[in-house]
Formats: C-alpha cells, sequence, structure tokens
C-alpha cells in the first residue's frame, strides 16, 4: 500500500491538492472527507499475506462470494484506526461528492506508526472531533 499512498500524493499535489500528514490511507488536509467511507458491496475480496516478515494486502479473485453470503470484513488482528478504510479487508466506496460545509472540526488526529516509514503500518491511532450533535 506504501507504492499507492506515494502516487496519490503525488498525483493529488500535482493537481494542487494539498495532503498534509498521511494517517492510515487518509490524509490529514482532507481527512474529514476522506472519512465517507462504508464497506463497498463489490464481491471481491482483500487478502493480507505475510511475505517474509512483511505483511501484504493483495486482491484476492479467489475470496468472491455469492450476492447474499456473508463475509467478515474486520480482521481478527489489528491492522489500522476503525476510522480509516484501511481497517477493513474488503472494498469500499467513498462518498461520489465533497462536502461544502462541514458538521465538525478536527481537534485532533495522530497515528502511531509501527516503523520508520511513512506509509506503514500502524499500532494505533486516534480522531478526536467536535460537532453539534443533530
Amino acid at each position: 500500500m506504501s507504492g499507492l499512498a506515494q502516487q496519490a500524493r503525488a498525483r493529488r499535489e500535482a493537481h494542487g491538492i494539498s495532503t498534509g500528514r498521511y494517517l492510515a490511507g487518509l490524509w490529514e488536509k482532507t481527512l474529514l472527507d476522506d472519512m465517507s467511507w462504508c464497506v463497498g458491496r463489490s464481491r471481491i475480496r482483500l487478502s493480507r499475506i505475510e511475505d517474509g516478515g512483511r505483511n501484504r494486502i493483495l486482491w484476492d479473485p479467489s475470496g468472491a462470494r455469492n450476492i447474499g453470503e456473508e463475509t467478515r470484513s474486520k480482521p481478527d488482528e489489528y491492522i489500522a484506526p476503525s476510522w480509516s478504510w484501511a481497517s477493513i479487508m474488503s472494498s469500499v466506496e467513498f462518498a461520489p461528492f465533497s462536502y461544502k460545509t462541514h458538521l465538525c472540526q478536527i481537534l485532533n488526529v495522530q497515528t502511531e506508526p509501527i516503523g520508520p516509514y511513512e506509509y506503514g503500518i500502524v499500532a494505533g491511532g486516534h480522531v478526536l472531533l467536535q460537532g453539534r450533535l443533530l
């Protein structure tokens, strides 16, 4: 995923979109919009494999499921904060729009990377939001 994150940052910045810090699959400057995701309806699954001490996440066509078949998208072990799409092992869908006005603001957001890699696996993370309860 780190290669994809590097490419995503380069593309966003080439189009004048500021990214800020990388936060377990999301970007600091667009975090409220980036958190507008849900588990996808696609019939593919992602698999996590051990590759010489490194964890890799790959598209797994053999994990395709029949319509109506239930699958667990939450892995048994921790891989990312629950507010990140990276916390599940399934396809995701993002809101097809960007909010003009947000109903909350970010007070604090942190992730705890494991190792020196900016785009690597995290041990934990949190986001503190403030807004009105509707």
